[in-house]
């Protein structure tokens, strides 16, 4: 394959495939993303465009906490824009429980990938709110990536 492409059925079939709640309902799913990750420099800008938006809707459908991991990864290490930032506060006010303990994961990422410093602080402020949260898994998850945030300065 060139750089830059994959065959022009590809990609919308993985589209489709991460739109489709029982195919995310099967505990290995998340393998999908993994596999996106591995050959990411074969999208386009435009696929990342469109993945970005299908990433944040299936971010608590997957049938394995794996898939919500591997989204927030994604989007706070290869998407470390204003935006991003944005949709995960989204996510964790709407997200189901479990996906929401992840969503701390998204934030260390983006404070650790983006070379704004304001986004970067903003992420950092973002888990330091999290560390009051009702939710004691995200209460820890914040103070894990606090932790692995100031370890790595």
């Amino acid at each position: 394959m060139e750089q830059g492409t994959w065959p022009d059925f590809f990609f919308p079939e993985l589209l489709k495939l991460l739109s489709d709640e029982k195919f995310l309902s099967v505990r290995t799913s998340w393998h999908l993303l993994r596999f996106i990750k591995g050959n990411w420099e074969y999208l386009s800008p435009a696929d990342v465009a469109k993945l970005k938006t299908v990433l944040v809707a299936a971010f608590d459908k997957f049938g394995d906490f794996k898939g919500s991991f591997l989204t927030a990864e994604i989007l706070g290490e290869l998407y470390p824009d204003q935006n991003t930032f944005e949709m995960l506060i989204t996510l964790n006010r709407t997200s189901k429980a479990r996906a929401r303990e992840l969503v701390p994961l998204g934030f260390e990422n983006l404070a650790r990938s983006t070379d704004d410093q304001a986004l970067r602080e903003s992420a950092i402020s973002e888990l330091k709110v999290l560390l009051q949260d009702a939710s004691e898994p995200v209460r820890y998850e914040a103070a894990l990536s606090l932790d692995r945030i100031e370890r790595s300065t």
